[in-house]
């Protein structure tokens, strides 16, 4: 076995040799050397990670990015230590939406060898897997490696801000800002978690600083929509989100901005923007949640569950969207589900009337009378407190 070993290390050896000549054909970018070389290699380089590594940037040069996989794979197999493989393989498998195997790739980087580009695209793929936490873990090593890193910045809010976290979303978010400068796109998403807040001054500042730049960017169009939306001028947000849609037409933050606002006056306007916007984007979370209450309000429970379940599915931070999908499963029959969902969504609303209503009409439909119950006496003491601060003091009497 030793010997068999040795011969297959041996082998190697000397298709390493006979390869080199392919990588300094791929220095000169000439590629049809280079894949010649390795053609006349193949049958004795099966054990070489080199020459697969080879093979693959020639496939990623020839835009064949499926091929170029395949080998770096069989290069990693070979070689598993080899990191400018590894970081290359992670990072095409991540922009191909392969993200698990992205991260099984990154993270065998050893820290000694890992910079910032491989912490960062890391921490990418944890944010499009969800796995918040290991994203932010990953983007601070990047920070770490590179201090003025913009991106790493950026991303961390961004990831706060899919959780609905805006207060922490916005010191990074701001610290994305200093750094960039003058970038629309850091400006839009800290402005959006500004209003969140209702923090409508320093948002009014951040975009019209942003416009005077960016005078004809239409997601801070969008932006400044929204904020007139949120202080109630709701003609001058539907002009806004109307002037976004003339820059760019498949806008689909334009189009569920209208939506919510024609959506208090005439649903089926409402429908048709977020039916416009699904057909850009159909896993879009805000534009199938808002339609999904529409249906619940018309009592179309199977089309409110599916377009419900997508929203969810995409972002749990929009906990009204998670209690409407509850309400529609009730009213379907899905005793069960409805009341997970609820318990999943308890510890962000605990002090939410309609939750516990809501709560209390499951448990019913369950048969859990005293559940239901506890749930009613949670509702009227919620109730007892709002009216704490409407207490008028009983009124001094002085006798003259």
């Amino acid at each position: 076995m030793i010997v068999v070993s040795a011969l297959f290390v041996l082998a190697a050896l000397g298709c390493d040799e006979s390869i080199e000549p392919a990588a300094a054909a791929l220095q000169r970018n000439d590629l049809q050397a280079a894949s010649a070389i390795l053609e006349s290699a193949r049958s004795q380089c099966g054990q070489s990670a080199r020459f697969y590594e080879l093979a693959g940037v020639v496939y990623l040069r020839n835009n064949n990015v499926v091929e170029a996989i395949k080998a770096l794979e069989q290069s990693a197999a070979i070689d598993p230590a080899d990191s400018r493989v590894l970081f290359t393989l992670g990072t095409l498998l991540a922009q191909r939406g392969m993200y698990a195997k992205a991260v099984e790739y990154l993270r065998r980087i050893p820290d000694a060898e890992a910079d910032e580009a491989a912490y960062f695209n890391l921490g990418l793929a944890y944010s499009h897997l969800k796995q918040f936490e290991n994203a932010r873990r990953s983007y601070f090593l990047a920070i770490d490696k590179h201090p003025n890193h913009v991106e790493a910045y950026f991303r961390v809010g961004l990831d706060y801000a899919a959780t609905g976290d805006s207060r922490k979303a916005v010191p990074w978010l701001f610290r994305a800002k200093a750094l960039a400068g003058d970038r629309p796109d850091i400006a839009y998403s800290l402005s959006e978690q500004l209003l969140a807040l209702q923090y409508f001054k320093t948002a009014e500042e951040i975009l019209a600083a942003g416009l005077e730049k960016n005078p004809h960017d239409a997601l801070l169009t969008v932006a400044s929509g929204d904020l007139h939306q949120k202080k109630q001028n709701r003609a001058a947000a539907a002009a806004k989100y109307k002037e976004a849609l003339e820059r760019q037409p498949d806008l689909v933050a334009a189009l569920v901005g209208l939506a919510q606002i024609a959506a208090e006056d005439k649903e089926d306007d409402a429908q048709k923007y977020l039916l416009d916007a699904l057909k850009i984007e159909p896993t879009n979370p805000l534009a199938n949640g808002q339609l999904g209450v529409i249906l619940v309000h018309r009592e179309d429970w199977d089309s409110a569950i599916a377009h419900l379940k997508m929203a969810w599915d995409q972002d749990r931070s929009n906990t009204s969207f998670g209690l409407e999908l509850a309400r529609a499963l009730r009213h379907r029959g899905q005793y069960a589900d409805a009341l997970r969902l609820l318990k999943t969504i308890q510890p962000l609303t605990d002090d939410s009337t309609p939750l516990h209503l809501e709560l209390a009409q499951v448990y019913s439909k369950l048969h859990k009378l005293s559940d239901a119950q506890a749930e009613r006496e949670i509702v009227a003491r919620i109730e007892e407190r709002s009216h704490d601060g409407l207490r008028f003091e009983t009124p001094q009497i002085y006798v003259h």
